[in-house]
């Protein structure tokens, strides 16, 4: 899935993710961040804010690259004060911001027209 993901294969990173239960393979946190960084190169953010919000019931953690997957895939969605809101709420559960993910917000703010 990651390869896929990071070779600009979006699509093929989600079918092979989405294939993942169907051979009894257990997505862990890597490949739902792959999953979620495949969602907002291909501008699905419904499908990445569906698997974000489905890591729990899988007992996978989001990580610090999963919130930040989610959160560029709302900003590239024109949903900037979602991906503002998935930012505020990520120390909440315990996954300090880094550099990347203050990027992302800032990206996000700025895709609303308020900065210039």
């Amino acid at each position: 899935v990651s390869a896929c993901e990071k070779g600009g294969r979006w699509a093929q990173a989600l079918d092979l993710f989405v294939e993942m239960p169907l051979q009894r393979l257990c997505p862990d946190v890597v490949s739902y961040s792959a999953a979620l960084s495949a969602c907002e190169k291909g501008g699905r953010w419904q499908q990445a804010l569906s698997f974000f919000a489905a890591m729990p019931s899988e007992n996978v953690c989001p990580d610090v690259m999963s919130w930040n997957a989610a959160v560029s895939a709302c900003a590239q969605g024109d949903l900037w004060q979602h991906a503002l809101a998935l930012f505020v709420e990520m120390p909440l559960t315990a996954v300090l911001p880094n550099v990347i993910s203050w990027n992302v917000a800032v990206s996000a703010y700025e895709m609303g027209g308020h900065w210039a």
